[in-house]
């Protein structure tokens, strides 16, 4: 939250399966929306009722670190972000044995 605010970023995107990554952002009521992106319908609906969150339904592959640009683009294509903003991309996982459990990027889109 921290990083988008001094980054004067105009979203912050959780790349999430499961919801939990959208739902910590979403408790500590950050400026910037939140755009939580999964490929899971089930989700999508549950992060509709936290504070802050727009949920997103969007294949996010098997490798959530690369799939950034990718959502980025949908995310200009749909008219949510314009193109050339800044956005925080962040994913929390509890398996810290993947690569990609953890990340924290700004993108420019």
């Amino acid at each position: 939250m921290t990083l988008a605010n001094r980054g004067d970023a105009q979203a912050i995107v959780a790349v999430t399966r499961g919801g939990g990554t959208a739902r910590r952002l979403s408790a500590l009521r950050p400026r910037a929306p939140i755009f939580a992106t999964t490929d899971h319908d089930s989700t999508a609906r549950r992060l509709a009722l936290y504070w802050g969150v727009m949920p997103v339904c969007t294949d996010i592959g098997e490798n959530v670190d690369s799939a950034g640009t990718l959502i980025g683009q949908q995310l200009v294509a749909r008219g949510l972000v314009p193109s050339g903003a800044s956005v925080v991309l962040v994913s929390i996982s509890p398996d810290l044995t993947r690569g990609d459990a953890n990340f924290l990027k700004i993108k420019r889109l």
